[in-house]
This record gives structure tokens, sequence and C-alpha cells, in this order.
């Protein structure tokens, strides 16, 4: 299945390229519900990552994903990169914010151990929010869990940080 999907990005990407409508959101849309910076992230190779200025307790939304809507699955495939895809409940559909690096929710990475992560990314209806999944103290990097297909496709191994246990 997931040689299938594989075949068929690259295919359709190739073929018939897609770009979803751009959607321009003022700089206040971008930034983050709670206190956070971007920074170099402690992921060897990451580039930059999300990090707590304040401490944030579990259950609290951090900020909106917002980027440009991928109306269907289908059209998802067609994207030439999807690193900055999240999708939405259905799956029917997407938001990309590959072309939006000024928002800070985009900056969230994956950490490869599931203890690692804090984060959750919660869809409600075409709307994605990310939600603490527990306290996250100053200072510390927003992590996710991304689905293993979501690596499989890109062909990489995510590397834990120098700081995770193994």
């Amino acid at each position: 299945m997931l040689l299938i999907l594989r075949v068929t990005h690259k295919s359709l990407s190739t073929l018939f390229p897609y770009s979803p409508p751009h959607v321009e959101f003022t700089a206040e849309k971008f930034e983050p519900f709670v206190k956070a910076e971007v920074r170099e992230s402690t992921v060897p190779g990451a580039g930059q990552g999300l990090f707590a200025t304040e401490s944030v307790e579990p259950g609290i939304v951090i900020g909106e994903y917002l980027g440009d809507p991928v109306d269907s699955f289908f059209k998802a495939l067609r994207l030439p990169d999807f690193r900055y895809l999240a999708m939405w409940q259905k799956l029917d559909g997407a938001i990309d914010a590959a072309r939006h690096p000024g928002m800070a929710m985009r900056y969230v990475n994956h950490h490869p151990d599931p203890e690692g992560s804090n984060i959750l990314f919660c869809a409600e209806g075409r709307r994605v929010f990310l939600v603490t999944t527990r306290k996250v103290e100053a200072g510390t990097e927003f992590f996710a869990n991304y689905a293993e297909g979501y690596w499989r496709l890109l062909r990489i191994r995510p590397a834990a940080p120098p700081s995770a246990s193994p």
C-alpha cells in the first residue's frame, strides 16, 4: 500500500502538479495562542522548532495550523512537497503551510520517541489546532508524533534528539 502511495505521489506530482489557492493571513493570525518562539530545533537536521517561553498546562490549545486549503486527498497527492500538510479529521483534505513561513505552528517537529511528544494535532471540521497533551515547561520544544506513513513516504527514518532516551 505504501509503495502504491509513493508511486502515485511521484507520478501525480510530476504529471499533474497542484498548487492550492493561496490564502493571505495577517501576521497576528500566525502567532501562537501561548508565548512561544521559533528557533533552532533540538532534533538534528530538523531546522527550526517551536519552543515554549512560559510553562503551558495540559489541554491548552497553543495555536491554529493555518495555510492554504487542499480540498481533497487526491489533490494533496499532487503537491510537490507535503512536508507542511496537516490533514483534516476525515482525511478528505488538508491545510498546506508550505508557502507560509511566518506561521509558527508549522515549526512543531516530530519526536521519534512517543514519550517525547507533548502536542496533538486536533482537527475540527476543516480547521486544525495544536493542543498540549502534558505540561510543557518554559524553554521546552513542542513535539508532535507524525504518522509513520509520513516518514515512509519521505523515505526518512527520524532520529531522536540527543537528549531523548533511546
